[in-house]
């Protein structure tokens, strides 16, 4: 444990200096949070002693190899503390070089070093971001760069770290919420897989040395099994083709538009995909437009991070629109992706002059809506697959069982 000397303020707003202890400067600095203390100064009281973020540097080169098995959730966890740490009146220098010491960032550390080198080297925050693309995408970028011009980093910061919190819940609600169903149907689709190519066969032989007739429902399903033991791996092969041929068409951009532009309009899906749609774009462009980013470039950052790419495209005739003087739920309106709701919350904001803030607003109802829409299909889908597993093994069951019986009787009347 090292011990550290501190300069901090009380709740009452009186200066207060003492020492603590913690294994790091960001461990002080938390042990002095837990007090009720807000750090103006901390230094390190032993002499001597390299500091955990000289030893780090030490240990790890600053290239970009630092960039690897970083997650998301490790930047939105630097952002929400860099976003407290500048709040409480914190230097950004100090505020870096506090973050680079604290473990539980992981690799991260190596990037905050980097940020800290180039802050003290005269550059500005945003371009020192801006170095690296991979972990701060534009949008991020263009926050920090309103923040730092009107001089609310903090805010833009803070705005910042709920956007992207907010991304990652619905994102783990999304995931959590498919898993099961997803898990269900690949039971189902195997059980009956087992049926047709294992069960069913074994029947056959003995109802072929019957010479019974047999029923429509017993000829059906020795056809199924018949065709899916003969052509299931060349059926599989198929489909994973079409799906390869369809993942390389998304990566170009007008098969990228093509494909989310039919997923709009396809029934059930494309209702869920218009919500999610039209609260990210609403969160996005709310957000940058409330930490201060004009509305042209808070549009360019928008459509660069809305993952539907039919809508981006949108937004980009919506930004041709408004650099000529439309207003801007006019032009959304003329592309008709984004639900009706939304633009009228849009026009109501630039009539109002509150047009971040609405847009915000928007985005919790179709976030929320989203939720809902999701649980509804779910709690339908769920029985469904189960109902829909026990009609087709019952069928299966019932058509062996019928050619039984046939075979049975034709012995009787031998």
């Amino acid at each position: 444990m090292a011990s550290f000397r501190y300069r901090a303020l009380t709740a009452a707003g009186q200066m207060t200096s003492g020492d603590v202890e913690g294994a790091n400067r960001a461990a002080a600095v938390r042990a002095l949070e837990a007090m009720g203390l807000v750090p103006v100064e901390l230094a390190e009281g032993r002499a001597g002693v390299a500091r955990p973020a000289e030893r780090r540097t030490a240990a790890r080169p600053a290239g970009g190899k630092g960039l690897f098995g970083i997650s998301g959730s490790v930047v939105t966890q630097f952002t929400r503390e860099l976003a407290t740490l500048v709040s409480a009146g914190q230097t950004l220098a100090w505020s870096l070089e506090t973050l680079a010491e604290d473990e539980t960032l992981g690799r991260m550390g190596g990037v905050i070093q980097q940020l800290l080198g180039e802050v003290k080297g005269g550059k500005s925050f945003t371009d020192a971001l801006a170095q690296h693309p991979r972990l701060f995408p534009r949008s991020y970028v263009g926050m920090v760069r309103a923040g730092e011009a009107t001089g609310a980093l903090d805010s833009a910061l803070m705005e910042l770290s709920a956007l992207r919190e907010r991304e990652e819940r619905m994102r783990s609600k999304l995931i959590g919420a498919m898993t099961y169903p997803i898990l269900l149907a690949i039971v189902a689709v195997g059980s009956l897989l087992v049926l047709l190519t294992v069960v069913v066969p074994q029947f056959e032989p003995l109802f072929a040395d019957a010479g019974a007739t047999l029923p429509g429902s017993t000829q059906a399903t020795l056809a199924v099994a018949s065709f899916v033991e003969d052509y299931g791996i060349i059926t599989l092969a198929g489909i994973g083709l079409v799906v390869l041929l369809l993942v390389g068409a998304t990566r170009r951009e007008s098969g990228a538009r093509s494909l989310h532009r039919m997923m709009l309009r396809v029934p059930l899906i494309g209702g869920m995909a218009r919500a999610r749609a039209t609260g990210q774009t609403t969160r996005v462009l709310g957000s940058l437009l409330s930490g201060g980013v004009e509305l042209p470039q808070a549009l360019q950052l928008t459509r660069d991070v809305v993952g539907n790419r039919a809508v981006a495209a949108s937004l980009d005739r919506a930004l041709s629109g408004v650099r000529q003087g439309r207003p801007l739920w006019l032009c959304l309106s003329d592309a008709g992706l984004l639900a009706p709701q939304a633009i009228r919350l849009c026009r109501i904001g630039e009539e109002t002059g509150r047009l971040g803030a609405t847009l915000q607003q928007a985005a919790n109802w179709f976030e929320t809506r989203l939720e809902e829409r999701i649980q509804r299909v779910l709690s339908i889908l769920e029985p469904v697959i189960v109902v829909g597993l026990g009609v087709a093994v019952a069928g299966v069951v019932l058509s062996i069982l019928a050619a039984v019986v046939a075979v049975n009787d034709l012995a009787g009347v031998r």
